[in-house]
């Protein structure tokens, strides 16, 4: 018999920490960012050590299954509605519940539904072809159950590597073939000096994370407001986990040297055989030499030499640059879930129906 428990206090979360990863490597979801040290570093740096309420599944004194929950608050005019969510922020590339056998979802989502003071659940970005996704609807399609909807997640670009550098060339056409090696690889070329750094668990990481965040706010992206310094909790979290993650193996950090200058970083998570993309920038001022597309023909050609990975994973969203380099997309889906209150009905009726009705009727 399965008998379920809700973590809401930090200290007895960290006690899991074994257990939680044995069942992340049994299950479909073993990835760096589904690991207890991942979601440990998320809640201390984004402060979430009060909102937690982690749903788990226990058997025979064995954890079997884990919906990674928080509390949150947000306001629609004056009404103040009451939600809970996955752990995760615009850093996880995807989420979802952990079980190493699928008959435990429904024991699990049903668990996590019957938490009391809340009015929409919303889980972002579960991959969709996995089959915890594909029974957790199936849950939710049940006759008399909350009413909820499906929108579209993120779609993320991936490639399976190829044998060798020279064979994705083959596959990509012959104008992306000539601007490879025309705009990327001859511009850097023609810098006086250059050179590309891998840090790993074998690298001397001292002062890495200083040298990210100096690239980052000389991208683009600080114009923007995103890149890593303009929020607290993010570099921080970058910050820990970092340093983490060299030593353990799962953080690979790949740098362009230009004339003197660190210009570029792409940042990776290593889970058994898939190269994860978490992160990447590069200083605006050094957009000639193609800082980007030069670190990633560098890291393909690593991926190809190293016969223990085989899935460039680009995470994110199938922006335009990432779909130069493969047309795979990995899609994902969002959940809203509407608790079973005249609200929590009432904001599903609107996402299903009236706005649906409104958009129609100005089109």
């Amino acid at each position: 018999m399965t008998t379920f428990k809700i973590i809401t206090d930090y200290d007895d979360f960290l006690r899991q920490h074994d257990s939680w990863n044995e069942l992340v490597f049994a299950s479909e979801v073993d990835h760096v960012f589904m690991r207890h040290e991942w979601f440990a570093c998320w809640i201390r740096s984004y402060r979430a050590q009060e909102r937690i309420s982690i749903v788990t599944g226990w058997r025979d004194g064995q954890l079997i299954s884990i919906a990674p929950i928080q509390y949150s608050k947000f306001k629609i005019k004056n009404f103040q509605i009451n939600c809970i969510s996955f752990l995760s922020s615009s850093i996880s590339p995807r989420c979802n519940l952990i079980v190493s056998n699928i008959d435990e979802i429904e024991g699990i989502v049903l668990k996590t539904l019957s938490l009391s003071n809340w009015n929409l659940l919303t889980l972002n970005n579960l991959e969709e072809g996995l089959n915890t996704t594909k029974v957790f609807l199936n849950c939710l399609r049940c006759e008399n159950r909350n009413p909820f909807r499906v929108e579209e997640g993120r779609r993320s670009p991936y490639l399976y590597v190829p044998s060798s550098w020279e064979e994705y060339c083959k596959s990509v056409s012959r104008n992306r073939r000539k601007y490879l090696k025309s705009n990327s690889q001859n511009r850097l070329k023609k810098a006086s000096e250059y050179s590309i750094e891998l840090i790993d668990e074998n690298s001397d990481s001292n002062g890495i994370f200083s040298i990210i965040e100096k690239i980052s706010s000389k991208s683009w992206k600080n114009d923007v407001g995103s890149s890593i310094s303009k929020d607290e909790r993010r570099k921080s979290f970058y910050r820990t986990f970092t340093n983490d993650g060299l030593k353990k193996g799962w953080v690979h950090v790949w740098l362009l040297k230009i004339e003197g200058n660190y210009v570029a970083f792409e940042y990776y998570l290593r889970s058994r055989k898939t190269y994860a993309a978490i992160r990447s920038d590069y200083d605006k001022n050094f957009a000639y030499y193609h800082p980007g597309e030069n670190l990633k023909i560098a890291v393909l050609k690593h991926m190809c030499d190293d016969e223990t990975l085989d899935e460039f994973d680009f995470g994110g969203n199938a922006a335009p640059y990432k779909l130069n380099w493969t047309k795979k997309i990995r899609k994902h889906v969002n959940l809203l879930i509407g608790n079973r209150t005249l609200l929590g009905r009432s904001i599903l009726f609107s996402k299903n129906y009236i706005r649906p009705l409104i958009n129609v009727l100005k089109s």
